[in-house]
């Protein structure tokens, strides 16, 4: 499966109370893709899960219109968080 309707993706560890840590996704979805947002999540889940497997899910996949960058153009982790 082609996954060229996802432009940029960032993943950030969070503090969790029950879990210790967290992995959240954020994911900018290509102008191209005409699918719903629950479809992409449904996707990249999928990818995950059967490349990574189940312990590396992110707990949160959420997406955005615009990913925010520094300055520099870098992705800007401290926004996200």
């Amino acid at each position: 499966t082609s996954f060229n309707f996802v432009y940029e993706t960032c993943a950030i560890g969070i503090q969790d109370e029950k879990y210790g840590h967290i992995i959240k996704l954020y994911v900018k979805l290509s102008k191209e893709y005409q699918g719903s947002r629950e479809e992409a999540i449904k996707k990249i889940d999928e990818r995950i899960v059967s490349r990574l497997g189940i312990y590396s899910k992110p707990k949160e996949i959420i997406i955005l219109d615009k990913m925010p960058h520094t300055a520099l153009g870098k992705i800007d982790y401290k926004a996200l968080k």
